[in-house]
């Protein structure tokens, strides 16, 4: 049968504190290296930042220098880096705007 496996995949959970900075930060990636993991290095990035443009680049940096991703079938080790950076920017992004209250959502 057919099988579904991800090119690359990230996940994040951000906890934001009272002066919206984030106060605690998860994120895990997968197809990557040899086997999901969780990025701590990357994660303390983010904590304690109020996810400026500078902290985004550098935690997106230690998410790639953390990488071992290979090429197969499915994509090149260099395509799978170079979205590594922009995933974890989208997902720090979607859960800034899902911790906001219902009423301040655009």
């Amino acid at each position: 049968g057919a099988m579904d496996v991800a090119v690359i995949g990230l996940s994040a959970r951000i906890s934001f504190g009272e002066n919206d900075e984030v106060a605690d930060a998860r994120v895990a990636v997968c197809s990557v290296a040899p086997v999901p993991f969780r990025a701590a290095e990357c994660e303390g990035a983010l904590v304690d930042s109020d996810l400026d443009t500078d902290t985004l680049r550098e935690a997106g940096r230690l998410l790639e220098d953390r990488a071992r991703a290979i090429d197969d079938v499915r994509a090149t080790a260099a395509y799978r880096r170079r979205v590594l950076a922009p995933l974890l920017e989208r997902a720090v992004r979607i859960c800034r705007e899902r911790a906001k209250p219902a009423g301040a959502r655009p």
